[in-house]
């Protein structure tokens, strides 16, 4: 059997309710589903609740899956756009704003040095910063590319679009996000 045909029939499976192969499915995507929530709301619990909200609604429309792309493609913009609507959310009532995030230093054999740590938690900080001012289209291809490593015309085919629409929100993405950064003194 196929690659291809062991997970369309994982997916069946998993449609009719089926525990196991939920469960298998679960196992092989949370990892990048939570990646996804961390890339776009840069907090622990939030991401947490992308993975939760990607999967009860993964696996409540199982059964509407089309095969025309891949069940990694589908599941990448299932959560981005999870992602999207909970940031959406935080802006809309501050409120609900996620909590400081800390870092700890601990020192390890091949660690980075004290400043090259902060230097890079200066530049995670700042990048989680501008990627916030992104429209919501700009953000969805930029991590479409960048965590579900899909192909522009991969991306193309999820959000609906021309591939050169996709290329061209990317090349503005990345110049916004450099135009960012640079004013924010990081690069």
């Amino acid at each position: 059997m196929s690659p291809n045909a062991d997970e369309n029939a994982l997916i069946r499976q998993a449609a009719r309710g089926n525990e196991n192969a939920r469960k298998t499915l679960f196992e092989r995507f949370r990892s990048m589903v939570y990646g996804i929530g961390w890339r776009v709301l840069s907090n622990h619990e939030d991401a947490l609740e992308v993975v939760q909200e990607t999967f009860v609604k993964v696996f409540n429309r199982l059964d509407t899956f089309e095969e025309r792309s891949s069940l990694k493609t589908w599941i990448v913009r299932v959560a981005t756009n999870a992602a999207l609507d909970l940031r959406r959310a935080r802006r809309a009532r501050p409120d609900m704003g996620a909590p400081e995030i800390r870092f700890e230093l601990k020192e390890s054999p091949g660690a980075e040095s004290p400043p090259e740590e902060a230097q890079k938690r200066e530049l995670v900080n700042a990048l989680r910063l501008c990627m916030e001012r992104l429209s919501a289209s700009l953000a969805s291809v930029v991590t479409l590319v960048a965590d579900g490593g899909l192909s522009y015309s991969q991306v193309a085919g999820e959000l609906g679009i021309a591939q050169g629409t996709v290329m061209s929100r990317l090349f503005y993405a990345r110049r916004k996000l450099m135009e960012c950064l640079e004013k924010k003194g990081v690069m």
